[in-house]
């Protein structure tokens, strides 16, 4: 694995721990609001590195499946979510 990709994760994992604190403040809506929209860039920067390192990472005969799976698993917790209110 890169230098280049383990930093934009620990990145990614800034903005994640960021945006949750400033998600979570309840003094200012804006706060809030910012702390969404920085929440929703780290989940972006998971969307694309994660993926990549685990067809790097996983064998060759596997690599395939794992990319599918990463894709499903994002995709349920999409219907997942939209299905929480009901």
């Amino acid at each position: 694995m890169s230098k280049g990709r383990l930093r934009l994760l620990f990145l990614a994992n800034f903005f994640l721990v960021l945006g949750s604190l400033l998600s979570i403040s309840y003094s200012n809506k804006y706060l809030i609001i910012s702390g969404k929209i920085i929440y929703g860039i780290s989940g972006g920067f998971f969307n694309v590195i994660c993926p990549k390192m685990t067809n790097e990472l996983a064998p060759r005969e596997i690599s395939g499946a794992a990319g599918t799976i990463w894709q499903i698993m994002v995709t349920a917790g999409i219907l997942f979510i939209t299905l929480i209110p009901i």
